[in-house]
């Protein structure tokens, strides 16, 4: 805090804070330590709920007394579940491939959207609800804010040229 750094307590080998969300005099902070997607909250860590081998936690947003963490959880990178929990509850979001990722979250009311990737394609989740952005191909969204009803993403979109061999 203020150029102070706080070194945060983990219980594996490897750790990371993935995003933060201050809320008042609470700071949350959320990532992965070992195989678990853990929070801290005011340096207190906490393990979330998971199904698979692993898990992280990749976006935070703070509304009210609600806190929406979301991640991901499951067997390997490539086999899981795009996640997020409420309060500490975990809920799946429908995807069509494997290995969907989450990126970043937003909340606006009672509005709540995920950010991510599933099956190669850029969407976001609006309540639960799977909306694609782009369809497959190299693009990749990473962040989302809410004002009102408008919703801004920003991301990344590589364009491939083929060279045909015709001059």
């Amino acid at each position: 805090m203020n150029g102070r750094r706080t070194i945060l307590p983990k219980t594996g080998d490897r750790a990371e804070a993935s995003a933060i969300a201050v809320s008042g005099s609470d700071v949350y902070i959320v990532g992965w330590d070992g195989d678990d997607a853990v929070y801290w909250l005011n340096g207190r860590r906490s393990v979330l709920s998971k199904t698979g081998n692993s898990a992280w936690a990749s976006a935070i947003a703070v509304s009210g007394s609600n806190v929406y963490i979301a991640g991901w959880d499951g067997e390997d990178f490539n086999r899981g579940d795009a996640v997020y929990w409420l309060n500490g509850s975990r809920t799946v979001l429908p995807t069509i491939g494997n290995g969907a990722e989450v990126y970043s979250i937003a909340v606006s009311g009672s509005d709540v959207y995920i950010l991510g990737q599933d099956d190669r394609e850029a969407v976001y989740w609006l309540n639960g609800t799977r909306i694609v952005l782009q369809e497959e191909g190299e693009y990749e969204a990473n962040a989302i804010a809410v004002s009102g009803s408008d919703v801004y993403i920003v991301g990344r979109i590589n364009y491939w040229l083929i060279d045909s061999g015709d001059e």
